[in-house]
């Protein structure tokens, strides 16, 4: 409106990406202009107290969005109704900060890991199903997994693997080499999207075997 009223050959209209003015912005006593940080909230975040993003909603925008999407057709987009209740009683909100290219389905590949996740194509819908087995109460939410068999496979339908192990072969890693130590950057919103670290330890099995640190996860689409 400033620049509509006083300035109107200078009002020009960026539609699709923000950008910041002012009429009177102290830029110091310094020769050099100072750096500022911004912190941007979606128009998809949870709600007016939660910044983040209902991973569904962040799906939604990359493939489908008009300006910045894969230009995925609507029409093949399955019900992600069961995945954000899921996210949501899960607590699994994300901010995502791409300021680099990067390849449509690494950014979908991140999001469906981050959130215990996987897409499916099926009945010619795209759709995403959680791994978890187990109910999940959150955020005023309750998931509940479909546990019911979509198939009863015998050994039939397998193809016959090499040597006598039959059709199907578990191969299971040694329970010793296995990783107890976890830990994960990301984004702290606490301390202004500064890069942290979360960490989860498995004290019986360090006692056991010795501390097996797995590498750094990185995960800065989280930020809480």
């Amino acid at each position: 409106s400033y620049l509509t009223t006083e300035h109107p050959d200078a009002a020009l209209a960026y539609r699709g990406i923000a950008y910041v003015a002012a009429s009177a912005y102290d830029l110091g006593s310094d020769a050099d202009v100072p750096n500022t940080s911004y912190e941007v909230i979606s128009n998809v975040r949870y709600s007016a107290a939660i910044k983040d993003a209902n991973p569904k909603d962040i799906i939604a925008e990359l493939l489908t969005n008009a300006q910045y999407g894969g230009f995925f057709p609507s029409a093949k987009m399955g019900s992600l109704v069961d995945y954000s209740t899921y996210c949501i009683a899960s607590g699994l909100l994300l901010s995502p900060y791409y300021s680099e290219p990067q390849p449509l389905a690494q950014m979908l590949t991140k999001v469906a890991m981050l959130t215990n996740s996987d897409f499916v194509y099926s009945s010619k819908k795209l759709k995403l199903v959680s791994y978890a087995d187990q109910s999940v109460t959150g955020n005023g939410k309750t998931w509940n997994p479909n546990l019911t068999a979509v198939y009863n496979l015998t050994d039939d339908q397998f193809l016959p693997a090499s040597g006598n192990e039959g059709p199907v072969r578990l191969l299971r890693k040694d329970p010793s080499q296995r990783y107890n130590h976890v830990r994960i950057k990301y984004y702290n919103r606490s301390r202004q999207y500064n890069e942290d670290v979360a960490e989860a330890k498995d004290e019986a099995q360090i006692l056991k075997n010795g501390l097996r640190s797995m590498p750094y996860v990185e995960a800065y689409e989280v930020a809480d």
